[in-house]
């Protein structure tokens, strides 16, 4: 059983590429995999992550997309505070 869960870990890493993310169910790639999409394979996002060996922080989001989301959010200083107008 353990090693059987070593090998859906590896595979759940693969499954996230640059450009896709492969859903592991049904081999369909998407740049992001959703809730909308699990629920056709009768799961939630949580018990996904369980059955194929993610992590909890890891998010279901091709590379590319995730380093695009990331950059126009430092770029638009989310999380910076504005000075209060008088």
């Amino acid at each position: 059983v353990e090693q059987n869960r070593e090998e859906m870990a590896l595979e759940g890493r693969k499954s996230v590429k640059e450009r896709s993310v492969t859903c592991l169910e049904c081999d369909k790639n998407f740049k992001v995999l959703t809730k909308r999409h699990l629920a056709i394979h009768e799961m939630g996002i949580d018990d996904y992550r369980e059955k194929w060996g993610f992590k909890k922080g890891i998010a279901l989001v091709c590379k590319a997309l995730q380093r695009a989301r990331r950059k126009k959010m430092f770029s638009s200083a989310v999380g910076t505070t504005r000075e209060a107008s008088n």
